[in-house]
C-alpha cells in the first residue's frame, strides 16, 4: 500500500496529497475501538438517511492517482485511515513532513472523538 499519493500543485508550491495510514489499535475513554469510532465518523448518508460505506477519495485502477483494490477494502473497512490535505513543500525530509500530519491528525482525531459513544 502507498503511504502518500500526491495529485497536483499549485503555483505556490502546494500541493495536494492524499496519506494513507493504519489505524491505531485500542480505545476511546467510552471503551469504543478507534477503527468503530472512524468508521462512524466518516459515515455519510443518502438521500433517504441509509448509511453509505466509507470509501477513499481516490478510485480503484492501474492509472497514476489510483489506488488498489486492497487499499480501498482496508479504508471502506476501517483498518485504514485516509487523511486528505495541502502540503507546502519546505526544504526538509517528505517522509518527515509526512510523519508529522499523521501524527497530529491521530491527535486530533483522538482529542475530538475520545468520549464519542458514551452512555450512562
Amino acid at each position: 500500500m502507498a503511504k502518500i499519493h500526491v495529485l497536483e500543485a499549485d503555483k505556490r508550491n502546494k500541493y495536494r496529497v492524499v496519506i494513507h495510514t493504519p489505524m491505531p489499535a485500542g480505545s476511546n475513554q467510552a471503551g469504543h475501538s478507534w477503527r468503530h469510532v472512524w468508521l462512524e465518523a466518516k459515515k455519510r448518508r443518502d438521500e433517504n438517511g441509509n448509511p453509505l460505506p466509507v470509501r477513499s477519495i481516490l478510485d480503484v485502477g492501474n492509472m497514476p492517482g489510483n489506488i488498489t483494490q486492497a487499499e480501498a477494502d482496508d479504508i471502506a473497512n476501517g483498518s485504514t485511515i485516509e487523511i486528505v490535505t495541502s502540503v507546502l513543500k519546505e526544504s526538509g525530509s517528505i517522509d518527515e513532513l509526512i510523519e508529522r500530519i499523521i501524527r497530529d491528525a491521530k491527535l486530533d482525531f483522538s482529542n475530538k472523538y475520545k468520549h464519542y459513544g458514551y452512555n450512562n
